[in-house]
Order: C-alpha cells, then structure tokens, then sequence
C-alpha cells in the first residue's frame, strides 16, 4: 500500500486506511488488530500501529505522523503486515507485502 512519509492517516481526519478480505475466518469478534511495518534490510520494527475491525472481513489501520515521519522512501521499502486476535485468543496474519512511501516535500 502506500503512504506520504510525515502524513496522518486518522480515522478523525478521514484518511484511516482499510483492508479486505474475500476470504478467511470471520473476524468480527476479534479483540485486536495490531499492524507491524520492519525495515526490509535490517528486519528493525519501524512501527506499530492499532486497527479497528469495520466489517466481516474488513480492517481499518490507523497511523500516525510520528510514525510515517519513521519510513524511508521509495517503492517496498517497508514490509509489513496486520495481525488480528480472534476472540478465542488464536492469532491470524489478515494480510502482508510492502509499503511504498512517497517523499514529503513540505518538512
């Protein structure tokens, strides 16, 4: 997916960033969703960042300019991916790939 490096992406502000399913487990009683984006090179945790479940299959992340300010630039030069707790406690990667992050100009 991609991202402007410095940029909020907040429910509040309308720019949260959503995530769909067409298959996989119902996760509508999940108890979490967490999204872990690393450094492609040096496997360091960039950020981390809490979601919502919006739907049946459906998750919307929420990140912050502290941590968009955190990436490098260029296309894959994150990878990341979201986990949701099911609300029997079992663990389930919802989705993963790469970050594109588009330099921000106004610093």
């Amino acid at each position: 997916f991609n991202l402007v490096r410095g940029d909020d992406y907040l429910t509040a502000d309308g720019r949260s960033i959503p995530f769909t399913r067409t298959d996989g487990p119902v996760i509508t009683g999940a108890s979490a969703v967490t999204m872990t984006a690393r450094n492609r090179v040096t496997d360091a945790v960039l950020f981390t960042a809490t979601g919502t479940v919006t739907a049946v299959r459906t998750v919307t992340m929420q990140i912050a300019h502290a941590s968009t300010a955190l990436l490098t630039t260029g296309i894959g030069s994150a990878k990341y991916d979201i986990q949701v707790t099911q609300a029997t406690g079992g663990l389930y990667t919802f989705c993963e790939g790469l970050i594109n992050v588009a330099e921000d100009q106004t610093r």
